[in-house]
C-alpha cells in the first residue's frame, strides 16, 4: 500500500492505482466525462485535472495533470479543488462547449 495525500488528508492506495481510482476508493470526488473503470484511458476531456506537488514542496508550486492517467507515488500531494484547478477546468469546459457541434 502507498500513502499519499488528497486535499491534505492521508489516503492509502494500491501500487497500480491512478489518482482517480484512489480518490474514488477513498471517497474523494474528482469530476470526469470520458473516464470509465472498465475502459482504456483516453484522457480526452481533461476535466479530471488536479494539482500535484511532492512532499516538501509548498502549495501552489505544483503542476496540473489529469487524474485518470496519473499513477500515484509515495508522498504525492494532490489538490482536487485549488484555484489553479478550478481555473483550468473552467477554461477546458468553455473550450469543450464552444467547439461542440450544435446538432
Amino acid at each position: 500500500m502507498i500513502e499519499f495525500f488528497i486535499n491534505g488528508q492521508p489516503v492509502q492506495a494500491e501500487d497500480h492505482q491512478t489518482v482517480m481510482q484512489a480518490a474514488k476508493a477513498n471517497g474523494h470526488f474528482i469530476p470526469y466525462f470520458c473516464w470509465h473503470p472498465q475502459l482504456s484511458v483516453p484522457g480526452n476531456c481533461r476535466i479530471c485535472m488536479v494539482e500535484v506537488t511532492n512532499e516538501g514542496q509548498s502549495e501552489g508550486s505544483g503542476w496540473l495533470d489529469i487524474a485518470c492517467n496519473m499513477p500515484i507515488s509515495p508522498g504525492m500531494r494532490v489538490l482536487t479543488d485549488s484555484a489553479k484547478v478550478r481555473a483550468r477546468r473552467k477554461e477546458t469546459l468553455q473550450f469543450i462547449t464552444l467547439n461542440h457541434p450544435v446538432d
